[in-house]
């Protein structure tokens, strides 16, 4: 009984973080949660699978990371999740010299091809589950960088 009642009580206290600093705030679109100076933050991986400790942890999918200023085309990945097949939409004809490298958390280049239509696939089926990046390059340049998760088959 006395077992119990600690498993209890262990379900009820909040959570807590020892941090320097933070904060948080909302509008009616968007909530920010920050912590400054957390000292038990680590980040452990074996395989595909990547374990990330901390009190703040992501709860959205985060689809396009990064972007250069001033791009015309109109440049999209889809589905994110994904699971057999991923499209890389571009609203641009204009496709010189473009290509997608494919890459998993380790930097490893999985994939890497020329754009050649507006609508490009990715064959999805022989990866692993877990977390990818996309980046699509002109020469000399990114045009922009995608987080894609794999789910399982």
């Amino acid at each position: 009984m006395f077992m119990s009642c600690m498993a209890i009580r262990g379900q009820s206290i909040p959570l807590q973080a020892i941090a320097t600093a933070g904060g948080n705030g909302q509008n009616s679109e968007v909530a920010v949660a920050w912590i400054l100076g957390e000292p038990f933050v680590a980040t452990f991986s074996a395989g595909n699978s990547v374990l990330t400790q901390g009190f703040l942890q992501p709860t959205l999918v985060v689809t396009a990371i990064s972007g250069l200023e001033g791009l015309s085309e109109s440049i999209n990945a889809y589905p994110n999740p994904s699971q057999d097949v991923l499209i890389i939409q571009m609203d641009n004809n204009e496709l010189k010299d473009m290509q997608y490298m494919f890459f998993d958390l380790n930097g490893r280049l999985l994939e890497k091809n020329r754009l050649i239509k507006t609508h490009t696939a990715i064959d999805m089926t022989n990866y692993p589950a877990g977390v990818y990046l996309l980046k699509i390059t002109q020469p000399d340049k990114i045009l922009k960088t995608f987080e894609i998760i794999k789910h399982q088959n």
